[in-house]
């Protein structure tokens, strides 16, 4: 009887230890499992964070695109602009230099027509003299 008491007692001893050994590997995988899901909501956040970064990227890459595209369109104005501006100048100096001609010529009859003068004054007073 003696060692059937001694047999149930090892017995359960050992039922108990490999009870508390399952205990003690339940909470180890209880604890794994904790730290898979912390981890996995850290990479979880990770990639929304890097989502949202991504399409931030591409909205600014859209915004400076159109911002490229205007700033085209507005170097091309001006451009346009700018040739309008240089024909009207290069209009401006040949009528400038047109003009300067035409007076030029202008001081030189000028000129002419008093050297005329003078003489049919010279002329009249000899005449006259």
């Amino acid at each position: 009887a003696d060692k059937a008491l001694a047999d149930a007692i090892k017995v359960r001893d050992e039922a108990t230890d490999r009870a508390d050994s399952l205990v003690q590997t339940s909470q180890k995988l209880k604890d794994q499992v904790q730290t898979q899901k912390q981890q996995y909501s850290s990479l979880q956040s990770m990639y929304e964070l890097e989502i949202s970064r991504r399409e931030h990227a591409e909205t600014k890459r859209d915004e400076l695109q159109e911002q490229l595209t205007s700033n085209q369109e507005a170097f091309f104005q001006l451009k346009v602009e700018h040739e309008k501006g240089k024909a009207k100048l290069k209009e401006r100096d040949e009528r400038i230099t047109h003009m300067n001609s035409r007076e030029a010529n202008l001081k030189e009859a000028t000129r002419a027509l008093q050297h005329t003068i003078e003489d049919l004054r010279q002329r009249n007073q000899a005449l006259n003299g």
